[in-house]
């Protein structure tokens, strides 16, 4: 059973989206295990499922001599953070307009935390970008000393 480079590259993608749908179910039973409708029984089902399609995932990466990707889990944590920044800034009391009228006293009670929140992926993007296999060239946008200003 012998597939082209065509094919191999097709279920080499579709095996790692599996996976990586898989990984994120585990994260999402261990942090809400609580707070879903599953029985404990059929939380431990259903890890158990997950175990046996991550065994299936990794036999089809053997037998058809699949090449695994390897990610650069530090860029796709910069690249989370980017995202939570943003929406965090669009978060704020003078973005929340947008969607109605804004109690004045919002802005004191809101943007305080959204700040500290933006400043925290802010700084987590920086120390992440330091451990980068190619490092941001003199830090970045995210070193960018106008950054801070532009989220007052």
């Amino acid at each position: 059973m012998a597939l082209n480079v065509a094919q191999k590259t097709s279920l080499s993608i579709t095996l790692r989206e599996f996976e990586v749908r898989l990984a994120r179910l585990r994260v999402l039973l261990e942090q809400y295990e609580s707070v879903t409708r599953l029985t404990p029984e059929g939380v431990a089902r259903l890890r158990g499922m997950i175990d046996r399609q991550q065994a299936v995932i990794d036999d089809l990466f053997r037998r058809f001599e699949l090449k695994r990707e390897t990610i650069d889990v530090v860029q796709s944590m910069i690249a989370e953070l980017s995202i939570s920044w943003t929406q965090l800034v669009d978060s704020r009391s003078d973005k929340l307009g947008r969607y109605g009228d804004v109690d004045a006293d919002l802005k004191a009670t809101l943007d305080p935390a959204i700040n500290q929140m933006v400043e925290d992926c802010l700084s987590m993007v920086r120390l992440l970008d330091k451990a980068r296999v190619n490092p941001t060239p003199s830090g970045g946008l995210f070193h960018d000393p106008v950054l801070p200003k532009m989220l007052e």
